[in-house]
C-alpha cells in the first residue's frame, strides 16, 4: 500500500480542519498536524509517496498572495521529500467581484502545484475544470453526512418541545457573507433567530450588527457560540425552521449537519441549491432569493406545517463517511509519482507515455534481436545494410537477420553479412506487399525484440543496441529511430566499413522538416496524442515480439506504397503501446525522402483512402461520412427508443465519429446502420480509441471533448456518461494481475482519472409523440 500522509493546518474548530482530520481517519492515513504551512519540513514528510492537504486561502494567509506563497513552500518540501501533492480545495471563488478575481488567480496557481485535486460538489468542479485539465486525478467527493447522535428522524413538534416563539436557525461560523440579513428581514415578527456557531476570525462585530438589525424589526437575535458535537443535535432539534441562506456557497457542511439530524433545510435557488435538490431529493427546499417575499413565505409555511422541515421517510441519508473515504483512497493511491512498475522477468509497465523514465535504466538483459528486412530486387542496397549489421556494437550471437523477399525474380544474396546469421524467406510476386513481407519475416523470428529495417536504409554501428533497449525493458514500447538521408547509390560494403571507422562519410541529404518539427514539439514523443501515429515509420521501427503478435502484425490489405506503418502504430496506441523516438538510433536511407522523389500522386491517394477506412482518425476522415470502424463505441443498454433516438441525433448531427450499441429490440426499431446490438466485432474493438457507457439520454455533441480528456487521463466520469480510452483499458488489463491489483486502480495510476461536469439531459417528450409515426 502506498504511504500517504495528510498535512492538516489550522485551528481545530475550523470546518476545513475538521473535514481533513475526518477523511484522514476514515482512510486510515497518518496525520501531520501543524499551525501553519511553514512548520512542515521535508524530514517530517520523508517516506511519504503522497501528501494531501485541505486548502482554503483563509487558513494559509491573511491575503491570497500570502496563501499561495505558503502553499508553494509546502509543495517544495513535498517534492524534495520525493512525494506528490494532492489537495482538497475549499471556498472556491464563485463570482466576478474584484476580490473573487484575485482569489481565482491565486487558486489557478494553487492548482498548478498539485498532482491531484478533490472538490466537494459538481458546482466546484465546473468552477475549476478548465484550470485543472492537466491534473492527473480530479475527483468530486461530496461532503459526507455524519452520523448524528440524535439517532435519526425526529417528530416535528413533540421532539422539539418548543412552545415559545418560532425559532429560525442558521448554522455555521458568523461572517459577513453568510446571508443573515435576508433571514432577519424575512422572519415573522416576535420570532427568534438563532445563530448557531461562533464568529469567524476577524469578524467579532458581525453579531452586534445583526442584533441591531433584528431589534429594529422586533425580532430576538441570539448567538450560541461554539456548540460541542454532543450537544449540537439537541440545539438543531429545537429550531423550528432551518435555513442555509448563503447563495454564493459552493459546498455546504451546514446543510449536511441539518440533514444528519433529519432536518430539511431552506436553501436559495442557486447553483449549489439546485445541485443538492437534484442529487439528494427531499433534503432541501428551494426558495427564490431574488423574489422579495419568497423566503418570508417559505418560513411562514414551515412554521404552519413543521413536517416541511423534516427529511421524508425513505429519502436516504446522503453520502456516508465511508463512501467519501473510498473516493479519497482511490484518488490518493493514483496520485503517486509516476514510476516504472515491475511486472517480472526484468520488465516494467510505464505510466502514460513516460518512456523517459527508462532513460537511466538499463533493461538488465541483452535480448535476442531479430532484424526484419523487406526486400525487392535491390541487391546493392541490401549489401550495404547487411555490411552495417555485421559491425554492430551488440553481441553477434544475439542478432539474427531475416530478409523477407517480396517476390523478386532472383533470391537475394547475403554474403555481405559476414558472420551474422541471416535467413531468407520469400513470398510470391503479387504486387507491392511490404506489409505481408514484414509479417512473413516476423513469423519466422526467434528474437524477443523485432527491429524492422528497410532494405535501402543503412544502420549506424550502435543502431541495434540503442533501438532494442526500450522494447527490451518495457514490452509496450514501439520505438522509432532517426532516419537520415544520404547519397549511397554508388557505395560498396567496404566503404561502409570505412565510414564506421571514421575514414569516410557520405553526402548528406535533407531530412523531412515536418517530421523533425514533430519530434521537436513532442520532445521525442514524450508528449503524444491519438494522432502521433503519424510519426512512426516502419523503415526504422522496433517493438517487442509479444506486442507485435498481440496486434496481429501489419494489415496486409495495404498493397501499395505507404500507410501500413501508420495503421499498425494507431492500433498499437489503442492497445496501450508507448511511443518513443530514439534519436541516437540512426540509419541512413539511400536517396531523398519520398516527397523529393518522383512519384505518382495516385499512390498517395490510394494510401489516404485505405487509411480513412481502416484507421478511426476523425481529423483525417473529416465529418459527415460513415465508416465501419468508428472511433468511439457508445454502449447504451436500457435506453428506450425515444431516448436512444434523441441521443444518436445529437451525436450524428454534430459529426461525432461513433457507433452505438443498444438493446436488440431498440436497435431494430431505429433501423440505423450506426446503431447496433450484441457485441462489436473483434477488429472493431481493436481499432476504436474510446468506449463510452451511457445510462441516460444525454447530449453527445460534447463526446469528442470528453474523449480528448480520456486520451490524456484514461477515464472521464461525466454524470451518467463514463468514457475510457482504449489504450488505458488495454494496458491496465494486460498487467493488473502481474502488478497485483485490479484494472481500474492500475489504470488510474498509469493514466489518471478526471470527473467532468455532467452533460445536459435531453428532453425526449416530443420524440415520444413522434416515434410511432416514423
Amino acid at each position: 500500500m502506498p504511504v500517504i500522509r495528510h498535512v492538516v493546518i489550522g485551528p481545530d474548530r475550523h470546518g476545513v480542519v475538521m473535514h481533513s482530520q475526518l477523511i484522514a481517519a476514515a482512510c486510515g492515513h497518518e496525520v501531520l498536524r501543524a499551525p501553519a504551512a511553514g512548520f512542515v519540513g521535508r524530514e517530517q514528510l520523508r517516506g511519504a509517496e503522497v501528501v494531501h492537504v485541505g486548502f482554503t486561502d483563509r487558513l494559509f494567509g491573511d491575503t491570497m498572495p500570502q496563501a499561495v506563497e505558503a502553499l508553494s513552500g509546502l509543495a517544495t518540501e513535498v517534492s524534495a521529500a520525493g512525494a506528490s501533492l494532492s489537495l482538497t480545495l475549499h471556498d472556491i471563488p464563485h463570482d466576478d467581484s474584484p476580490l473573487q478575481r484575485l482569489r481565482r488567480s491565486g487558486y489557478r496557481q494553487v492548482i498548478a502545484l498539485a498532482h491531484g485535486i478533490v472538490v466537494n460538489s459538481q458546482l466546484e468542479l465546473r468552477l475549476i475544470h478548465d484550470d485543472a485539465r492537466q491534473v492527473h486525478s480530479l475527483r468530486v467527493a461530496a461532503l459526507p453526512v455524519l452520523p448524528s447522535a440524535w439517532g435519526g428522524r425526529s417528530l416535528p413538534a413533540e421532539a422539539a418541545g418548543n412552545t415559545g416563539p418560532a425559532t429560525v436557525g442558521v448554522l455555521g461560523f458568523l461572517y459577513p457573507e453568510r446571508g443573515y440579513e435576508p433571514v432577519i428581514d424575512a422572519a415573522p415578527e416576535a420570532s427568534r433567530i438563532l445563530a448557531i456557531g461562533e464568529a469567524a476570525r476577524g469578524h467579532d462585530d458581525v453579531a452586534e450588527r445583526h442584533a441591531a438589525r433584528a431589534a429594529r424589526r422586533g425580532i430576538s437575535w441570539q448567538v450560541t457560540g461554539y456548540v460541542p458535537d454532543e450537544d449540537l443535535p439537541g440545539v438543531l432539534a429545537a429550531v423550528d425552521v432551518p435555513v442555509a441562506p448563503n447563495r454564493r456557497v459552493t459546498a455546504s457542511a451546514s446543510v449536511n449537519t441539518w440533514n444528519a439530524c433529519g432536518r430539511r433545510v431552506l436553501v436559495p435557488d442557486s447553483p449549489l441549491g439546485r445541485e443538492l435538490d437534484r442529487t439528494r431529493p427531499g433534503h432541501v427546499r428551494l426558495y427564490d432569493p431574488d423574489e422579495p417575499t419568497a423566503l418570508a413565505t417559505a418560513i411562514t409555511e414551515a412554521i404552519a406545517d413543521p413536517a416541511r422541515t423534516y427529511v421524508p421517510e425513505g429519502a436516504g441519508a446522503g453520502p456516508t463517511v465511508e463512501s467519501v473515504a473510498q473516493i479519497y483512497r482511490e484518488h490518493l493511491a493514483s496520485c503517486r509519482r509516476p514510476r516504472p512498475v515491475s511486472v517480472g522477468a526484468g520488465r516494467v509497465v510505464l505510466p502514460g507515455n513516460r518512456w523517459d523514465l527508462l532513460a537511466r535504466r538499463g533493461s538488465g538483459r541483452q535480448p535476442m534481436v531479430s532484424v526484419v528486412i523487406p526486400y525487392y530486387q535491390n541487391q546493392p542496397g541490401l549489401d550495404l545494410v547487411l555490411a552495417a549489421l555485421a559491425h554492430q556494437h551488440y553481441p553477434r550471437e544475439r542478432i539474427e537477420v531475416i530478409v523477407a523477399d517480396d517476390g523478386s525474380a532472383q533470391a537475394p544474396e547475403t554474403a555481405a553479412a559476414g558472420g551474422v546469421r541471416v535467413r531468407v524467406v520469400r513470398q510470391e510476386n503479387r504486387g507491392f506487399r511490404a506489409a505481408a513481407a514484414r509479417n512473413l519475416g516476423a513469423a519466422c523470428a526467434r528474437g524477443d525484440v523485432l527491429l524492422f529495417l528497410d532494405g535501402d536504409t543503412v544502420p549506424e554501428a550502435d543502431y541495434v543496441r540503442r533501438l532494442a533497449r526500450l522494447p527490451a525493458a518495457c514490452a509496450d514500447v514501439i520505438a522509432v529511430g532517426r532516419r537520415r538521408h544520404a547519397q549511397l547509390s554508388e557505395w560498396t560494403p567496404a566503404q561502409v566499413r570505412d565510414w564506421f571507422a571514421g575514414r569516410l562519410s557520405p553526402v548528406e541529404l535533407p531530412e523531412p522538416e515536418w517530421l523533425r518539427q514533430a519530434y521537436r514539439n513532442s520532445r521525442d514523443l514524450r508528449r503524444v496524442d491519438r494522432r502521433s501515429y503519424r510519426y512512426l515509420i516502419s523503415a526504422v521501427l522496433g517493438m517487442s515480439r509479444s506486442l507485435f503478435e498481440e496486434l496481429g502484425g501489419f494489415d496486409e490489405r495495404f498493397a501499395s506504397y505507404g500507410g501500413e506503418d501508420w495503421e499498425l502504430a494507431h492500433r498499437g496506441y489503442t492497445a496501450g503501446a508507448i511511443f518513443a523516438r530514439v534519436r541516437q538510433a540512426m540509419a541512413w536511407h539511400d536517396g531523398p525522402d519520398w516527397v523529393a522523389r518522383p512519384h505518382d500522386p495516385g499512390d498517395k491517394n490510394a494510401e489516404t483512402i485505405t487509411l480513412a477506412r481502416l484507421l478511426p482518425d476523425p481529423e483525417a476522415r473529416g465529418r459527415g461520412q460513415w465508416f465501419p470502424y468508428p472511433s468511439i463505441l457508445v454502449f447504451a443498454p436500457g435506453l428506450g427508443s425515444s431516448e436512444l433516438l434523441a441521443m444518436t441525433r445529437s451525436a450524428f448531427a454534430a459529426g461525432v465519429d461513433c457507433g452505438v450499441w443498444a438493446d436488440e429490440g431498440t436497435a431494430r426499431e431505429l433501423d440505423d446502420p450506426r446503431v447496433n446490438s450484441g457485441d462489436p466485432a473483434p477488429d472493431v474493438w481493436a481499432r476504436a480509441g474510446f468506449v463510452a457507457r451511457v445510462t441516460s439520454a444525454v447530449d453527445l455533441a460534447a463526446l469528442p471533448r470528453w474523449c480528448e480528456l480520456a486520451d490524456q487521463h484514461g477515464i472521464v466520469h461525466a454524470g451518467p456518461v463514463t468514457v475510457q480510452s482504449s489504450r488505458a483499458v488495454n494496458r491496465s488489463r494486460r498487467y493488473a494481475a502481474a502488478v497485483g491489483t485490479d484494472e481500474r486502480s492500475l489504470g488510474a495510476y498509469l493514466f489518471g482519472q478526471q470527473d467532468h461536469p455532467a452533460p445536459r439531459i435531453l428532453d425526449t417528450s416530443s420524440l415520444e409523440r413522434l416515434l410511432p409515426s416514423l
